[in-house]
């Protein structure tokens, strides 16, 4: 989760980039999908991310 935010901290990203770069850290796509799609909402105390309506990941900042 720590990676996924740290991609993240610069503003919203397509999820194929963001499972590219993990896939380049050798993390297996499925795995890395689920914890993208997971992990994301719109509670910043549960969320770290969401996704926002063109479909990209950014920070949670709801």
């Amino acid at each position: 989760m720590t990676l996924i935010a740290a991609f993240l901290d610069d503003g919203g990203r397509p999820a194929g980039a963001i499972l590219d770069r993990l896939m380049a850290l050798e993390f297996g796509r499925t795995h890395a999908q689920i914890m993208l799609v997971k992990n994301a909402g719109t509670d910043p105390n549960r969320h770290p991310w969401q996704r926002n309506a063109d479909g990209t990941y950014g920070p949670n900042s709801a």
